[in-house]
């Protein structure tokens, strides 16, 4: 029953509380989803709607310290509020590097399948912030580079979308050095990792030859 509670509680602090919106912004390497040793990939999260009337910048960032810990001042060029976090990236849900320390954590499982989980801290930390009224909106983008030598073929999930496309889903084919486009998470995507579930991104894999 508490468990429950817990997740209706995180819903309700994704649907109602904020006044602004923080958006993470992920560049994933397929080297480091692949590797049995995973790594830490630095990330940046960007405050939108945030302005003098709605907040003060202090308390804002004071906010997002609350939740994400780890997070640090960054510039960022359209000169928004921005900070710098690790996620991290491994083969498998336990084998990213630092994956019990670092808020986000995304993941190869053994089929293929690309997934993205909030760590038990993250969710700990954001629940308090709701708690108080004080939690974000969160969105969140990914891109995908393919720092290695091979060709790499991903199919995006429905709950994730690009950019530039109307419809959800879609099939990338990435050469070496090529990066996607951004990947939008969609609402309920967002709602499903702040409930404690990992979420599906898509499947990686090596196009045949």
């Amino acid at each position: 029953m508490k468990k429950l509670q817990f997740i209706f509680a995180l819903v309700a602090a994704f649907v109602f509380s904020g006044c602004y919106e923080t958006t993470l912004l992920t560049r994933v390497p397929i080297s480091a989803l692949a590797s049995d040793k995973g790594a830490d990939v630095k990330s940046t999260i960007v405050l939108t709607g945030v302005t003098p009337q709605t907040h003060k910048m202090k308390t804002v960032t004071d906010n997002v310290r609350v939740f994400v810990p780890d997070a640090k001042f960054k510039d960022f060029p359209t000169g928004e509020t921005a900070y710098e976090m690790s996620v991290s990236v491994g083969k498998g849900e336990k084998d990213g590097k630092n994956s019990d320390k670092r808020a986000v954590l995304i993941y190869l499982s053994p089929d293929g399948g690309v997934y993205g989980k909030l760590s038990k801290n993250m969710l700990e930390q954001y629940a308090g912030a709701a708690k108080q009224g004080e939690a974000p909106t969160l969105k969140a983008a990914i891109k995908f580079e393919n720092d290695t030598k091979d060709v790499y073929e991903l199919v995006v999930d429905n709950d994730f979308k690009a950019s530039d496309e109307a419809q959800t889903g879609g099939v990338y084919t990435l050469m070496s050095g090529q990066v996607t486009g951004a990947i939008w998470a969609d609402s309920a995507a967002v709602r499903e990792a702040l409930a404690g579930k990992a979420v599906k991104i898509g499947t990686l894999r090596k196009a045949a030859k």
